[in-house]
This record gives C-alpha cells, sequence and structure tokens, in this order.
C-alpha cells in the first residue's frame, strides 16, 4: 500500500507538474508546502505519546476513548495555534513566501487545510493503535490512486488549472490522512 500511494504521488507531480506549468505548479507547491507545515508543526510529539500509552492499554483490553479525546483535543489546539501564526505572520516567518498580494488568502486556507490535515493524521494514529497497520496503507494507497484520478480526469477534460488543483488537493489530503 505505502509502495502503490508513493508512485502514484510521484505520478500526480508529473501530472501536475506538466499541465499547470511553472508557476501553478509553483503555487500550489507552495501552498501544500504551508499545509503540511501546520500539519508537522502541530504533532510536537502527540502521534509518538498516542502509540505509546495507547498501545499498551489496547493489549490489555483496556479502553482508549479518554485518551483519544485529550490527545484529539491537544493536537486541535496545537494545529490552530500553528494555522493561526501561518496565516497571519507567514509572509514575515517565511520570506521566501513569494505569494502574490491577491493571493495572500492562500495561506489562510492552506492554515485550515493543515488543522484538517491534523485532525485526520490523529484518526490514522488511533486506527493504527486499534487496527491492522497493513489494511491501513492499503486504503489509504486507494485514496491516493482516486487523487490521481481526479487529476487525470481533469487533465483530459482540459480543466485541470491551478484553482482546479488546488480544490482537490485541499478536499483529497485531508481526506487521506483520515481514511482507514
Amino acid at each position: 500500500g505505502t509502495v502503490f500511494q508513493s508512485v502514484t504521488g510521484v505520478a500526480t507531480t508529473v501530472l501536475l507538474a506538466r499541465n499547470l506549468g511553472p508557476t501553478g505548479f509553483g503555487l500550489l507547491s507552495v501552498v501544500l508546502a504551508l499545509v503540511f507545515v501546520v500539519s508537522g508543526l502541530a504533532d510536537i510529539g502527540f502521534t509518538a505519546s498516542i502509540i505509546r500509552f495507547g498501545s499498551p492499554a489496547i493489549m490489555q483490553g483496556r479502553d482508549i476513548r479518554h485518551l483519544h479525546t485529550v490527545f484529539l483535543l491537544l493536537r486541535v489546539a496545537a494545529s490552530a495555534t500553528v494555522g493561526v501564526v501561518v496565516a497571519v505572520a507567514g509572509r514575515w516567518l517565511f520570506p521566501s513566501l513569494q505569494l502574490p498580494p491577491q493571493l495572500a488568502w492562500l495561506a489562510g486556507v492552506a492554515a485550515a487545510a493543515g488543522v484538517s490535515m491534523a485532525v485526520g493524521s490523529h484518526f490514522v494514529t488511533i486506527l493504527q493503535v486499534a487496527r491492522n497497520q497493513r489494511g491501513i496503507a492499503l486504503v489509504r494507497s486507494g485514496a491516493s490512486a482516486l487523487r490521481l484520478l481526479a487529476y487525470s480526469t481533469l487533465a483530459l477534460a482540459h480543466g485541470l488549472s491551478f484553482d482546479s488543483a488546488l480544490v482537490v488537493a485541499l478536499v483529497a489530503i485531508p481526506l487521506e490522512m483520515a481514511l482507514a
């Protein structure tokens, strides 16, 4: 599943780069980088902590709902904080962010998607603690194949633009993170 997801990721990147051109692909890459910055910075060890405390509890047959709720709230708070900082101060924090003024709203959209992705990551971690990890990888690889199919369909219909690619990415990536 993980190998298939990597292959579809490469195919998606090539498809987007060829169809969006340097400007559109570069802009989409900046937005996605911000999504991953928000999601990644917001983790601050929560994934490892859930696995560390949740796995033994599951193995002993104990309920982990309380642990799940506490870590979900912590992750939402952390990702929302990072998201607000990125959305409000992104230009000053990341001087290489060369978003044109008319597209400054993309930082806010990316921050919101990053929060969504952090929440999805939390649920994937809970499922990894409680269920079969191989099955999760297969489901997520199927979701990445659907994302590639969406981009391919748009490209064939000559409808793959920066806007349509952004919509697909901001819906599909957090959804992939939450699927399992």
